[in-house]
């Protein structure tokens, strides 16, 4: 689903929820929890992301993909999430403060 280079450009350590909702359950944060990208958009430790931008496969890569299309083009980026039971919607349509998605800068 997501390997652990993915992971780390998120800002986050994970594995697959192994229950429902199928998902990426996040099991904590690699970089501080304020500047991580995910954090960013509103995720916490213990949220499983079920999708990104309407996708449910491969989430890792959508979601560095996605992250890459925020401060690339300013695309913006959805992710659904459980949270405590409860389905929740976090959208970012700003850019990201600095270098944020693990990408070097250009």
């Amino acid at each position: 689903m997501s390997s652990p280079q993915h992971l780390a450009q998120l800002g986050i350590t994970g594995k697959p929820s192994g229950t429902e909702p199928r998902g990426l359950l996040v099991t904590g944060f690699v970089s501080s929890s304020e500047t991580a990208p995910l954090a960013v958009i509103g995720v916490k430790e213990g949220d499983v992301i079920v999708s990104c931008s309407g996708q449910r496969q491969q989430l890792g890569v959508r979601l560095v993909a996605a992250f890459k299309g925020l401060q690339e083009r300013g695309e913006p980026v959805t992710l659904v999430v459980m949270r405590d039971g409860q389905q929740l919607t976090l959208e970012r349509t700003e850019k990201l403060p600095g270098s944020q998605t693990g990408q070097d800068p250009k």
